[in-house]
């Protein structure tokens, strides 16, 4: 949003008031389009998880509460919830733009940077998450090239969900290591997650 309103010419001040004194519902529900610059909407249930979630965060941080009920809501919190809807908040977004979609946003990331097994990295989909995909034994008929892939099954909510649940079948957390390139990032689906980083499946 601060990108389009530079680009239109608002000066800081303007910038600072439409960023700061809309809630947060507003943003979700009506911004996309905005940004985009065409009809986008935003599924309701999105939406709902993300006013659920700020709800929660906000009795943490400015109770309104006089008991303890904060407790309750908090065991029964869903971090996954969030981690999804906001996942697909972007897909969404970047979709409206004809944008494909980052890898990371499956879940996924690479470590091995420097070599060293635990140092995370940002690839990118094309020069290294699809070649990752092959590494996992994932293969795509049919596309004719990479960035034609990218474009098709990495620009869609349907593309997500495929990809999604492609990935949850895969029956290892990390990708081989190459011989050939040792010190080569690998895709990891636990990529915080020490004994797994560290297995050398060479």
């Amino acid at each position: 949003m601060r990108e389009k309103l530079t680009q239109n010419g608002f000066d800081e001040e303007a910038i600072l008031k439409k960023l700061r004194k809309v809630n947060l519902e507003e943003k979700i529900r009506s911004w996309p389009a905005e940004v985009c610059g065409n009809t986008l909407e935003i599924p309701s249930h999105i939406i709902d998880t993300f006013k659920s979630f700020q709800g929660i965060r906000n009795e943490v941080t400015h109770a309104k509460n006089r008991d303890h009920s904060i407790y309750v809501d908090l065991d029964r919190m869903q971090p996954a919830l969030i981690v999804d809807a906001v996942a697909r908040f972007i897909v969404t977004t970047l979709s409206a733009k004809s944008h494909p979609f980052p890898y990371w946003l499956l879940g996924w990331n690479y470590v091995g940077f420097n070599g060293n097994p635990a140092h995370p990295f940002e690839g990118n989909n094309l020069n290294g998450f699809v070649h990752s995909l092959r590494n996992l034994g994932i293969r795509f008929n049919n596309y004719g090239s990479d960035i034609i892939w990218e474009q098709k099954a990495m620009s869609s909510m349907a593309g997500y969900d495929e990809l999604k649940d492609i990935l949850s079948q895969v029956p290892i957390d990390v990708e081989p290591r190459d011989t050939r390139f040792p010190q080569k990032p690998r895709l990891t689906r636990r990529w915080w997650d020490a004994e797994v980083t560290s297995i050398d499946m060479a």
